[in-house]
């Protein structure tokens, strides 16, 4: 019996664990969202006045930022939330 209560309390601090692992991750993956649409808008204003070259140096500038940021939240959340 002792057993089974201990069992049960421990299968409860790991739901609490994983729910507030999750509520983690939830905030840093809409933190990385966000950064992207800082990143767009960024790139949308620096092209702005580039004339004919808009398409060239928005994409000269957003695509590195981008992948950066992806690439860097892709190893962030591999690194605290595994699996």
């Amino acid at each position: 019996m002792f057993a089974q209560k201990r069992s049960l309390e421990t299968e409860q601090a790991q739901g609490e664990a994983a729910s507030c692992a999750g509520g983690w991750r939830l905030l840093m993956v809409v933190g990385l969202n966000l950064l992207i649409l800082g990143e767009l808008t960024w790139s949308m204003y620096a092209s702005h006045g580039a004339g004919e070259d808009i398409a060239s140096v928005f994409l000269k500038t957003f695509l590195p930022m981008a992948l950066g940021t992806m690439v860097l939240g892709r190893l962030l959340l591999r690194r605290f939330f595994p699996g």
